[in-house]
């Protein structure tokens, strides 16, 4: 069942992802529960864990080997979601501070777990920049942010900006509607 899903979900079906995001959002928000805590941030910060859960299990979809039998989805899933927050709590430990965001009253819509890929891609077209669009794209897709600035020949920090900006720009959609 989970691997027609899975396979399902990589060819672009919207309603297979959605089903295996339902299945698996206790685990992503207990996750974001325990490394909230950790970062010791507010309702923004636990919003920017929580996205970052759902772009890590997106990537566990995608790159998950349908092909093994020794680890099953949701093991795989929870290590790629923690390896993604292990990675967010040393980067803000290491820059002095949490995820950047204001704190703010958030709108219903702001509160999902996961966002549909083929309504972030449509937004995404909409909303960002075209090099906004590229980044964030290349970065959903398991890219890591030197991998990012290497392909299009730019700083890292680059990259940062321009994940930062296309960030907010999705938020400030979601908290508009």
């Amino acid at each position: 069942m989970f691997k027609e899903l899975i396979k399902s979900a990589r060819t672009g079906n919207g309603t297979a992802f959605a089903e295996l995001s339902d299945i698996y959002k206790p685990l992503i928000e207990t996750m974001t529960e325990k490394y909230a805590k950790s970062i010791g941030g507010g309702g923004a910060d636990r919003d920017d864990i929580r996205q970052e859960a759902s772009v890590a299990f997106y990537k566990a979809v995608r790159s998950f080997d349908l092909d093994q039998n020794e680890v099953s989805f949701g093991l795989y899933a929870k290590i790629c979601i923690r390896n993604r927050l292990v990675s967010l709590l040393r980067s803000s430990k290491s820059k002095g501070r949490a995820v950047h965001e204001q704190e703010s009253e958030k709108s219903p819509k702001q509160r999902q777990t996961l966002i549909d890929r083929e309504e972030l891609e449509i937004l995404s077209r909409r909303l960002l920049s075209r090099r906004e669009r590229e980044i964030f794209l290349m970065y959903a897709d398991g890219k890591r942010y030197s991998e990012i600035a290497e392909a299009l020949g730019i700083a890292e920090k680059s990259v940062d900006n321009a994940l930062f900006r296309a960030k907010k720009k999705l938020r400030s959609h979601y908290s508009e509607n």
